[in-house]
């Protein structure tokens, strides 16, 4: 007669439960491994028809997106500019420019208590020149901005980014029509309206007068977004909240309407790579030629 099959034994019950477990746990812990982060496109050049270049640093980071490290502007092949960002941790908490012929300016950034920059704060050689504060709507865009900014800003010729200048002198000319507090500060209130991921338009209110700014886009990736730029202005500037790339601007101002156009060229990746821009300086429309270069940064 055939033996009948033993039962296993108990310490083998044992032995195949801890074998069990531990696939169970190799699992769990593969499946709770950090995420990879995949290759990502950052800028690493910019440079105009006026001989502005300037140069990109990243900061690559494990299993995180890379910082930015620091922008080097140079003019004709010369340095005179170099903004240094700082961070903690993943937060940036001040931007630090050094230039080459005059005393260096700072912006310092405050933060709520969901991690978005709630206050800009910007100091030339160490004294107070603007502060910018910002609210922000359930989708964390910047709805409403309060500026104040000291009578000192508008008696300098501050260095904006070429493809801001236009934007920048408007608002010098605007700041200097204003009235000032009782401690030679501007106060500037602006609205923010958002279509889909991007600013669409923007009411300025001063002196009980309102002006109107408003954008269109391509469908283009916007390869400026998210990243906090040293603008002397301090003002919300669409690159760094839209999700695509601003083709017409129409300043509405006190019923003078101005318009600026960009047309792009694009790479295979839909990113721009040519920006022509077209604008009013004096009446005049001026012209300015922007390229961009980009890199490609591989997770550690």
């Amino acid at each position: 007669m055939k033996d009948k099959k033993k039962s296993p034994s108990p310490s083998r019950y044992s032995a195949i439960l801890s074998i069990a477990l531990c696939f169970l746990m190799l699992s769990t812990v593969s499946c709770h491994k950090k995420p990879t982060i995949r290759t990502v496109k950052v800028i690493s050049e910019c440079y105009d028809n006026q001989d502005y270049e300037s140069s990109w640093d990243w900061i690559e980071q494990e299993y995180l997106p890379p910082l930015l490290s620091t922008i080097t502007q140079s003019l004709s092949g010369t340095v005179y500019y170099k903004d240094l960002y700082e961070y903690d941790d993943q937060q940036l908490v001040r931007i630090h420019r050094d230039f080459s012929y005059s005393s260096p300016f700072d912006a310092v950034f405050g933060y709520d208590n969901r991690g978005r920059v709630a206050t800009e704060t910007l100091n030339y050689n160490g004294e107070f020149i603007g502060k910018a504060t910002f609210t922000y709507n359930d989708r964390d865009q910047i709805v409403k901005a309060d500026y104040q900014i000291n009578d000192d800003y508008t008696k300098r010729q501050l260095h904006v980014v070429p493809w801001h200048k236009a934007a920048h002198k408007a608002i010098v000319e605007r700041l200097k029509r204003m009235k000032k507090d009782a401690k030679g500060t501007f106060n500037v209130h602006v609205d923010y309206v958002y279509e889909g991921g991007n600013l669409v338009s923007e009411t300025w209110d001063y002196d009980g007068v309102q002006d109107f700014i408003t954008y269109t886009y391509d469908n283009a990736v916007n390869p400026f977004k998210g990243l906090w730029s040293l603008n002397e202005e301090l003002v919300i500037y669409p690159d760094l909240v839209s999700a695509n790339n601003v083709l017409i601007t129409t300043l509405n101002e006190d019923g003078d309407i101005d318009t600026e156009s960009n047309t792009y060229l694009y790479d295979e990746e839909n990113y721009p790579v040519a920006i022509i821009q077209s604008y009013f300086e004096n009446d005049t429309i001026r012209w300015n030629y922007k390229q961009l270069q980009y890199k490609e940064l591989d997770p550690k």
